[in-house]
């Protein structure tokens, strides 16, 4: 029987993220749930972003409009600093370093008890080793602003790229990464601050029309099976398990063996390809699941270990 670990979520050939900054916009965020609402509603694609969130910018309304986000689906979180006034370098003391990444992800985790806060996006996105080196304590992977298609087996987890969000970028630009990131099979990650329709608002902030005509663009593509979107945190648990990951088949039993130890993996389930013609049965924690054959492929989710019948 031949059982494989597919490289991305449900088997997709590529994937894709939006990712937020700051987490202190509430008009825009609210403007993006209901634009990913009313593309669920109309396509049936469901978008989901990462936001990262610097704590002292999450007033009380910001915490409840996040946790009704988180709820519904449409967002997790990432860890952005305490105050965004840090620099993730070995100019600031390893001290300050060391207490500001303890902090957030405690401060966050206390915020947000669901959430795993598995990445961090650095503030400004520079950093150093130094930086890089404390951020790896806590957190499986940064986001910087490399500009880039991301791409398994070569991604450096502290300095995962971005496609950065700007005023002066039209819709062309956002597509042109996404086909980019469908023609190569990798994984691409959009950098947002704020969606707004003010001019004056320049610093990383993207046009509404622009963000409107992109995520349709981006729910069409997966409609067609060329991309699947995933938040940010989810492909980098995804990905660092199935990096870590091997499969041990015997008497129709599949083990997933995860050389990464992190709490944070444990629960994540990989997509485990088994090439067959005709329907299996897959049960794993007395819990038994029917999978199709498509094109002589089943696709089954499985965390641990899982029978085939």
């Amino acid at each position: 029987m031949k059982v494989e670990i597919c490289k991305y979520p449900n088997g997709a050939n590529a994937i894709f993220s939006l990712s937020f900054d700051d987490g202190c916009y509430y008009d825009s965020t609210l403007f993006t749930i209901e634009l990913f609402e009313k593309i669920y509603k109309e396509t049936g694609v469901k978008l989901k972003g990462t936001v990262a969130q610097t704590v002292n910018f999450i007033s009380p309304k910001l915490r409840e409009l996040w946790q009704g986000a988180i709820e519904n689906g449409w967002y997790d979180i990432a860890g952005h600093s305490v105050t965004h006034c840090i620099s993730y370098c070995s100019s600031t003391p390893i001290e300050e370093l060391e207490k500001d990444a303890s902090q957030t992800y405690k401060a966050l985790k206390e915020m947000y008890p669901s959430q795993k806060i598995a990445a961090f996006f650095t503030p400004g996105g520079g950093y150093d080793k130094t930086g890089g080196d404390v951020i790896a304590k806590y957190y499986l992977a940064n986001r910087t602003a490399g500009e880039k298609v991301n791409y398994p087996g070569q991604i450096d987890w502290y300095n995962v790229s971005s496609f950065t969000a700007k005023m002066d970028r039209d819709t062309k630009d956002f597509c042109d990464y996404i086909d980019e990131t469908i023609n190569t099979q990798g994984w691409g990650v959009q950098m947002n601050h704020w969606i707004t329709e003010k001019e004056q608002d320049v610093h990383h902030s993207q046009r509404k029309n622009t963000f409107i005509e992109e995520c349709y663009y981006l729910a069409s593509q997966v409609k067609k099976g060329l991309v699947n979107v995933v938040s940010f945190e989810e492909a980098v648990l995804y990905l660092r398990k199935a990096q870590a990951s091997t499969l041990e088949i015997k008497d129709n039993k599949i083990t997933i063996n995860c050389k990464n130890n992190s709490p944070h993996l444990a629960d994540v389930p990989l997509t485990i390809a088994i090439f067959s013609d005709t329907p299996l049965t897959i049960t794993e924690n007395g819990k038994k699941t029917t999978c199709p054959s498509q094109n002589g492929v089943v696709l089954a989710s499985i965390i641990e270990q899982a029978t085939i019948e």
